[in-house]
């Protein structure tokens, strides 16, 4: 992802100041036209109208004959195939290139154009072969020399990577995809303070490139320096306020620094931004589940599960939330899916055949947990709680491993399914009794903790 995006900056970059001579004093009519477009040309492109800008040069092609011993004409037309790459034009920045080389091979602005082509379609070789060819013509081509650099660190050739970067600064100190790249191999050393450095000169170089402040960011976040990470990921959202993933960054660095309510907002841009990405609805979920904002939560889950089937972290509080809500043939379906990811969680088993007992299944419960008793180990505090909802007239057995029980955090998860088989049975006051002593002792984690409380509030409701 960043090696094709550093491929676009290169692009832009080139673009933007690769026609810089046109602007020198006009010397006839002709070149008087080429430095106007240029400057016409340069404040579409910085204002992201490439369409009308490729239209713009088009134009001025057609208005005059296309000499092919003038630079100006050639650099224009370069200029005119890298915007019609960057548009998806291939193909025709393809034919406009394969005249430019017809006239002259040894183009090298025209050649590293055409293996910005390759690099587009996925031609790596092709992409080599041509910059190799810069390379003999111009060995000091910057851009040639950071496109391998890029192609050296994708492939995890750090050392390569870094001699080419080097090697394009050394001929152009201020070259910033070569800064970007550079700092890009110190982040996979976790040479954080030296990415950062030079995440910092590229940015003294070009203030409005959203992706070194992101870089910059991270190398802060790791150096334990958070607030600098925010400021630059806010700065990030300011230069482009509909990148997704800034959102989702801010928010959790949000998390870490325990601002929720930052961190909730983000993730609610985020979600505007792509409502079809699953991630921002994850957290979303989380904070909302954890502070017991139970519709929300449900709503978020849902959304979770119909983006990704098969997220399975959701499957645990889903399970809960229609528990919790009544919904007791959803929550039956997600406390068996959590049990097939988690078999060694035996809770998952207990929390279904309470399901199926508030549905009025009480035999198919019963036969649920017999077919499954054998994969409970005998020692576990689940077994005996197992036998008890299959047989719930037998309740002696259960009450004795709860008095035997030495780890105080399964007495008092056991003695939520006890008083759930109570509520189940109409034994209301008992049940309660044991749910209110339950509320100020239970792990606050446990399904049997949030329960506890979603079924005294029922209580209190008369529900």
């Amino acid at each position: 992802m960043r090696y094709k995006y550093s491929i676009l900056v290169i692009i832009i970059s080139i673009t933007l100041s690769g026609c810089a001579h046109l602007a020198q004093e006009p010397k006839d009519s002709e070149a008087r036209a080429s430095t106007a477009i240029f400057d016409e040309v340069s404040e579409l492109v910085g204002e992201g109208n490439i369409e009308e800008a490729i239209q713009t040069i088009e134009r001025h092609l057609q208005a005059y004959s296309v000499d092919q011993h003038s630079r100006q004409q050639a650099d224009l037309r370069i200029l005119h195939a890298r915007l019609l790459l960057q548009a998806g034009q291939s193909a025709r920045a393809q034919k406009v290139l394969t005249v430019l080389l017809d006239e002259n091979p040894s183009r090298t602005e025209a050649l590293f154009t055409l293996s910005m082509l390759k690099a587009n379609d996925g031609d790596e070789k092709e992409q080599r072969k041509l910059l190799e060819e810069i390379l003999k013509i111009d060995p000091n081509h910057v851009d040639a020399l950071t496109s391998f650099g890029d192609l050296h660190s994708a492939a995890g050739q750090l050392d390569r990577a870094e001699n080419s970067y080097l090697e394009a600064l050394k001929n152009d100190s201020e070259s910033f995809p070569a800064l970007m790249g550079i700092g890009q191999v110190s982040l996979k050393r976790k040479d954080y303070p030296a990415a950062e450095e030079y995440f910092d000169r590229t940015i003294a170089i070009v203030s409005d490139f959203p992706f070194a402040f992101i870089d910059r960011a991270y190398c802060r976040k790791a150096q334990g320096n958070f607030t600098g990470a925010a400021e630059d990921l806010s700065k990030a959202i300011e230069l482009d306020p509909d990148y997704y993933w800034n959102y989702i960054d801010r928010g959790r660095l949000n998390l870490l620094m325990s601002q929720k309510t930052n961190a909730e907002r983000d993730f609610l841009q985020a979600a505007r931004i792509d409502g079809e990405h699953f991630l921002a609805y994850v957290y979303l979920a989380g904070i909302c589940y954890k502070e017991n904002r139970w519709n929300e939560a449900l709503q978020h889950y849902t959304r979770l599960v119909t983006l990704k089937r098969d997220y399975y972290f959701a499957y645990k509080p889903l399970g809960v939330l229609h528990y919790g809500f009544g919904n007791w043939e959803k929550s039956i379906r997600y406390f068996a899916k959590a049990h097939d990811h988690d078999p060694a969680e035996h809770a998952y088993l207990l929390m279904t055949a309470l399901a199926l007992k508030r549905l009025g299944k009480a035999a198919n419960a019963a036969e649920y947990l017999r077919e499954r008793l054998h994969r409970i180990p005998q020692a576990a505090w689940h077994y005996e709680v197992a036998r008890y909802l299959i047989r719930p007239e037998y309740v002696s057995p259960v009450l004795s491993r709860v008095n035997r029980e030495k780890n105080p955090e399964a007495k008092k998860r056991m003695s939520f399914y006890i008083a759930s088989q109570y509520l189940i049975s109409g034994q209301i006051t008992a049940a309660k009794a044991i749910l209110v002593d339950l509320t100020v002792q239970l792990e606050s984690s446990h399904i049997e903790s949030i329960l506890t409380q979603w079924e005294l509030s029922k209580l209190k409701k008369g529900s």
